[in-house]
């Protein structure tokens, strides 16, 4: 595997644990989150879904969930 497959499989399994596993674990918790928490959190997922993808700052995450 190339560097540049490596490297994006370390950052896919990186966002992995460190984003998706939170979230996934704490779904029950998100019930009743105040609108304000809820657009942050959706924030950091879009965020996530860009470094993984490579895509730029101003691409809509959206369609990369």
């Amino acid at each position: 595997m190339s560097d540049q497959g490596t490297s994006k499989s370390l950052l896919l399994l990186l966002v992995t644990s460190l984003v998706l596993s939170r979230v996934g674990c704490g779904n029950a918790m998100l019930v009743g989150l105040p609108a304000r928490q809820l657009c942050r959190l959706q924030s950091v997922l879009h965020a996530a879904a860009q470094l993984v993808f490579s895509a730029r700052k101003y691409d809509h995450a959206t369609p990369l969930l």
